[in-house]
């Protein structure tokens, strides 16, 4: 795969209908970020970073997708609705067919996490895409492509690693999520990083796509598809609703169809996952209050956890996600996408 990666890469130095991107989420960065004993011992708000190393056009590019818990989780539709972000981004920057000599190539790389990555949600984001595409009379092809556990370093780990090499040598307080972009942004990289902050209306409800598309037992060949064995799906607009996919980098392709068999004349809209803030915890409402002497922006607290509700207790659902993203996870994904 190592090998795919940067045959992929080189290709697209040459080529300009041709981008490679790595996406990952960083580890959570902790906020308020403070320098005093007492924050060590405290519950603290989370920022999320959603990185993506692109290459095109021998140039790399480095973008950071912020949102903090209370904003969206970091299930498979808040990192599926950071990549529609992305690809949208891109397909807004590229020229349409006419002035390109062949169709647009989309490749990304990612780790297996079932979580967050590797599931038929993901699976029905790049469709929806596909669909878009091809109502709007553009070519194009999307690739996602699966790094082997436990060997799945990419580009995009020099964006986290950059990002912690600074937070270790810095000495200045970072007190809100805003802090957390404007720190980000100002990390010195050769390649400088592209910050874009999310709001809840960039987080859509992903799984709300099953009324336009299934994910199917078998594929066109007959045998059972086990998802969880795929390394590689490939997206076509030449052909729409059906999913290319591949066990081995070796193998030839293999198909299923996922569209519902019922067609639909209009597109369907995306709705926003949440429109209010997520609840937390009460032990973390807490524990940030307690904070509230350390911290000099005290009126953005003060309003937040106005605003916020307490987390209701109960059951934990099936599909509550461990808080450790940053490690290579191999777990079923049926349980994700109930």
């Amino acid at each position: 795969m190592y090998d795919e990666k940067r045959r992929d890469r080189e290709e697209s130095n040459i080529n300009s209908c041709v981008r490679v991107a790595s996406f990952d989420l960083q580890k959570c960065l902790p906020t308020p970020f403070l320098r005093c004993g007492q924050a060590f011992y405290r519950r603290q708000l989370y920022t999320l970073n959603l990185s993506v190393f692109e290459s095109y056009n021998g140039k790399n590019e480095a973008y950071c997708y912020l949102w903090n818990e209370s904003i969206a989780r970091r299930g498979a539709q808040e990192i599926g609705s950071c990549i529609l972000y992305d690809v949208q981004r891109v397909l807004n920057s590229t020229p349409s067919n006419k002035t390109q000599t062949e169709p647009l190539k989309l490749i990304y790389y990612s780790d297996r996490c079932s979580g967050q990555n590797h599931n038929f949600i993901m699976c029905m984001m790049f469709l929806n895409i596909i669909d878009q595409c091809q109502r709007e009379g553009r070519e194009a092809t999307i690739i996602h492509k699966f790094m082997i556990s436990g060997h799945s370093h990419m580009e995009v780990d020099s964006i986290h690693a950059a990002i912690e090499r600074s937070k270790k040598r810095s000495t200045i307080d970072i007190e809100t999520p805003r802090d957390w972009a404007l720190f980000i942004s100002q990390v010195r990289r050769k390649i400088p990083i592209n910050v874009v902050e999310l709001d809840q209306t960039k987080f859509l409800a992903l799984k709300n796509l099953n009324i336009r598309f299934n994910r199917p037992k078998y594929n066109t060949d007959g045998p059972v598809i086990k998802l969880r064995d795929i390394i590689w799906f490939e997206y076509r607009t030449t052909a729409p609703g059906r999913v290319f996919y591949k066990q081995n980098v070796e193998d030839d392709y293999s198909c299923f169809i996922a569209i519902n068999e019922a067609p639909h004349s209009e597109p369907y809209y995306l709705t926003p996952l949440n429109l209010e803030p997520i609840p937390l915890s009460q032990e973390k409402l807490e524990d940030l209050r307690n904070l509230l002497p350390f911290v000099s922006n005290k009126q953005y607290y003060e309003v937040m956890l106005k605003n916020l509700v307490v987390k209701k207790r109960g059951r934990k659902k099936l599909s509550k996600c461990d808080d450790h993203f940053e490690d290579d996870m191999d777990r079923l994904e049926e349980e994700y996408i109930k």
